[in-house]
């Protein structure tokens, strides 16, 4: 693959931090899309309205999820596109996506399907979803945010939203959804959300796919075997949970590193009294 091509069709994908948190947290390049070659990028990218459609449909990896939104991309001024990604918002069939190696969907991460490495692309619409991933390809082609998927969203929500993208394919004028935590602060705005919160807490629970990432990590790396005792190595940074750790003390106000335990029982008797400040740009209690 061409770096440089593959980097500027990656920043033609995303959309705007204006409109939405998705975006690259810390590190993530389309390298990290597993079995990515540059004959699969470029025949991804010259595939029919059609087979773009039809592959929204049958997914079953993330890579192939990515296949999606660089067709969509290279047919963006495609009004047969644009119409079937839209009639695809009613559809809520659900694949178990594979080959999700950094990529962060909060929600996915809290449930287990998806492993926190710490890093990645963030995406706030449910790629699991026919329905979210034709949201997102819209939002990423269109630079628009009219509102997002997410695994908890309901019928009458997905009709909603379905009709704002019809009028605005039409060529009706309509109002992209406002900034749910703004601040004049920038940097890690993927992180502003409860579920973000709730999937870092998640993420701090033992797994074996955990383990062999931080294994493998260190010995790439480092050529290590085990996790340094220093905390100022870099080393440790193999381990997601040095990054979700110092992600929760940037998001919210809590101080100083505490357990899982510790930090379940916190979510439990706090989640309902999250309140944004916009100043701080974290999460604080509120009464």
């Amino acid at each position: 693959m061409r770096p440089s091509t593959m980097i500027a069709a990656l920043i033609a994908l995303l959309v705007p931090a204006s409109s939405s948190a998705d975006g690259m947290l810390i590190a993530w390049s389309p390298q990290d899309l597993e079995g990515m070659t540059e004959a699969r990028w470029n025949a991804a990218s010259g595939r029919s309205v059609e087979a773009i459609l039809e592959l929204n449909l049958k997914a079953r990896t993330w890579p192939e999820v990515y296949e999606v939104a660089l067709g969509a991309n290279a047919n963006k001024g495609s009004k047969r596109l644009l119409d079937g990604l839209v009639a695809q918002l009613a559809d809520t069939t659900e694949t178990k996506l594979t080959k999700t190696s950094r990529l962060i969907v909060w929600e996915r991460i809290t449930s287990g399907d998806v492993l926190f490495e710490g890093k990645g692309l963030q995406v706030d619409d449910d790629l699991f979803l026919v329905a979210g991933r034709a949201n997102w390809v819209l939002r990423s082609v269109l630079e628009k945010n009219l509102g997002v998927v997410r695994a908890s969203s309901s019928r009458q929500e997905l009709m909603e939203l379905q009709g704002r993208w019809s009028k605005l394919v039409a060529g009706q004028v309509v109002a992209e959804m406002p900034e749910p935590f703004p601040s004049a602060k920038r940097g890690l705005e993927e992180l502003r959300s409860p579920q973000a919160i709730e999937a870092l807490i998640a993420s701090l629970g033992p797994s074996p796919a955990k383990e062999r990432l931080t294994r493998r990590c260190l010995r790439d790396v480092y050529g290590l075997d085990a996790l340094p005792s220093d905390p100022t190595s870099s080393a440790r940074l193999c381990d997601p949970d040095t990054s979700a750790h110092a992600y929760l003390e940037q998001v919210t106000d809590v101080s100083g590193q505490h357990p899982r335990e510790w930090w379940v029982e916190w979510w439990g008797r706090n989640r309902s009294r999250l309140a944004w400040d916009p100043g701080q740009a974290r999460f604080v209690i509120g009464p």
